[in-house]
């Protein structure tokens, strides 16, 4: 098809004297508005084949010419004058991006934009419900361009992506819930979660427990009895929790900040080497910490 293609311009461009550096294929994309008036409409059609975007040195565009160069590429609408409605349609339906170079598109074109890529909704200006609407149902990334969604909708957009959360004022517990069960990272998204939503997460990855600011005492403990060595991971962990953290290891004391001398003695009294963690032992704290060294060098 290139070789008939070539055969075709040569021979056209040999007739009608037109004078090129080289009587090279290539070439042909550099000719002249000037030169090409004298071009015959199978040679103009062909160099459109080969390359569309030669339309834009093609000064008296027909109807027929700019719809046989978006149907190639619709990239090429930007190099077309005064496009019609039509050409301006088949140009979206060969690439859907093309209407930014398109000046006060219709709803028509605009719906026709999203219906071939829904993500034309991001940089679409003033769109309608139902523009909105159409990008959501094909796909739901762009939850967060709906204006006006239902509570189904944003249950939907949830379950398809938990992150959609962060695009909902005031969600339900429900949808918390919803949320935390499709991507349990979307706990970032939820200011002070309830203690349901934090078993949640501690369930999914306890390792992942940093992330809750204030932690409920029920899963504190929840946490600890997973994994005691967390202990350094709660930000607001209570005695009771301390407690059983260093009671069954007396060496996690050392991941407690300030902790009270019952905290301490439980500590030493599971392992007496925690003892060299504690600021300012007590006479007590040592006493304890050297029966429990003998007891454990003796055993």
């Amino acid at each position: 098809m290139q070789s008939i293609i070539k055969e075709i311009i040569l021979t056209n461009i040999v007739t009608n004297n037109l004078e090129l550096c080289e009587y090279d294929f290539e070439y042909c994309y550099y000719l002249t508005n000037d030169k090409c008036k004298n071009l015959t409409h199978d040679v103009l059609f062909a160099l459109i084949e080969n390359n569309s975007t030669f339309i834009k040195n093609i000064k008296n565009q027909t109807e027929e010419m700019k719809l046989f160069a978006v149907r190639k590429s619709g990239q090429s609408i930007q190099y077309i004058n005064n496009p019609s409605e039509n050409v301006k349609l088949e140009a979206i339906k060969n690439h859907a991006c093309v209407i930014m170079h398109i000046n006060n598109p219709s709803d028509k074109l605009k719906l026709e934009a999203i219906r071939k890529c829904p993500y034309v909704i991001t940089y679409t200006r003033n769109p309608t419900e139902e523009m909105q609407r159409l990008a959501f149902k094909l796909d739901k990334e762009m939850f967060n361009y709906l204006q006006n969604p239902s509570e189904e909708d944003k249950i939907e957009a949830i379950k398809f992506n938990g992150r959609n959360i962060q695009y909902i004022h005031n969600p339900t517990e429900e949808m918390k819930k919803i949320a935390m069960e499709q991507n349990y990272h979307v706990i970032d998204f939820i200011p002070d979660p309830s203690e349901e939503i934090q078993m949640i997460l501690i369930n999914k990855n306890p390792l992942y427990s940093g992330a809750i600011r204030n932690m409920h005492k029920n899963v504190q403990i929840a946490l600890i009895e997973k994994n005691p060595n967390l202990i350094g991971f709660i930000k607001n962990s209570n005695e009771d929790t301390q407690l059983l953290a260093v009671s069954k290891n007396g060496m996690l004391i050392k991941q407690i900040k300030d902790p009270s001398d019952k905290v301490k003695l439980a500590a030493i009294n599971q392992n007496g080497l925690a003892l060299a963690f504690i600021d300012k032992p007590t006479n007590e704290m040592k006493r304890l910490a050297i029966e429990r060294n003998k007891l454990q060098f003796n055993k």
